[in-house]
């Protein structure tokens, strides 16, 4: 089948969206007519969503001004980009039409009334790591972003006399969140978060039940935000994947995961030095062989 057959392309309208992702041309494989087509099963290919990738695009710009930045930095993009799953974006397009009563018997008319975009509620969630990784830089983003619960003021002003203003990108970071296509060579959606806002720093509780074990501290983080979409944030997104191509990257050719001693001095020196395993065996076989 030629590509024009298989495929619509973005110079003919469709890409409302100005993304240039693969379209398939369904226009003569429908299966709900008088007949199945079983033989059109290819152009009959459906929408399948695909796991979204976050992109950190700007840091909120207290952590420039912490004693060392890179640390923070580290922190929010980690959690944001690699440690968190993501729910709550959302761009659904709705329309509310305009109804008059017609008469009797409940009948109405409908015409063009207001239409709006959804608003994403955001949210990353992830176990915290040991010693509280994340939920102490959540702490420090609400406690020196924001403001010190005990004075009112944002902690960042107490520790560094230079912090310029308190307009709203001192507190606020901008993430991209790209759904790519199967080979992660363009963007299928993408969704443009500004304004993004910690709306806590995740539970942070305690308690005391004899009959259970240590538990993990989940944190489930909803941020403000202001959303973009369109041509815009499609253009990032393919920018963005651009960067991130999938050739070469083969996991089951890396090298082995070692431990730090490994790396440098192969096996432990601890493990090597002590009997009684497999290798132990075969020395001892070949060392009380008979001479034939």
């Amino acid at each position: 089948m030629a590509l024009v057959e298989r495929l619509v392309l973005p110079d003919q309208g469709l890409h409302v969206d100005g993304g240039k992702y693969d379209m398939v041309n369904p226009f003569s494989s429908a299966q709900n007519g008088p007949v199945g087509q079983v033989g059109k099963f290819v152009t009959n290919a459906h929408r399948l969503r695909r796991n979204v990738i976050a992109r950190v695009m700007e840091y909120p710009k207290w952590v420039d001004y912490m004693p060392n930045p890179a640390i923070w930095r580290q922190a929010i993009k980690s959690f944001i980009e690699v440690h968190s799953t993501i729910s709550g974006l959302d761009k659904t397009l709705s329309h509310e039409a305009v109804q008059t009563q017609q008469g009797r018997n409940n009948r109405i008319q409908y015409e063009a009334g207001m239409v709006t975009e959804a608003i994403s509620a955001v949210t990353h969630t992830t176990p915290d790591k040991h010693g509280k990784v994340f939920q102490n830089m959540l702490w420090a983003w609400l406690t020196y972003g924001i403001m010190d619960k005990d004075t009112g003021h944002p902690g960042i002003a107490a520790i560094n006399p230079n912090v310029p203003d308190f307009l709203p990108d001192m507190y606020s970071m901008t993430v991209l969140y790209i759904e790519p296509d199967a080979y992660q060579r363009k963007a299928q959606n993408a969704f443009w978060l500004t304004n993004m806002i910690p709306e806590a720093a995740g539970q942070d509780t305690g308690d005391r039940d004899p009959n259970t074990g240590p538990q993990t501290n989940e944190l489930s983080i909803s941020f403000t935000s202001q959303q973009w979409t369109g041509w815009g944030a499609m253009q990032a997104a393919d920018v963005e994947l651009d960067r991130m191509k999938l050739y070469g990257l083969r996991p089951y050719s890396r090298k082995l995961w070692l431990t730090p001693s490994q790396q440098t001095d192969g096996i432990n020196p601890d493990v090597n030095a002590t009997p009684g395993g497999y290798r132990s065996v075969s020395d001892e076989f070949m060392t009380n062989q008979l001479n034939g």
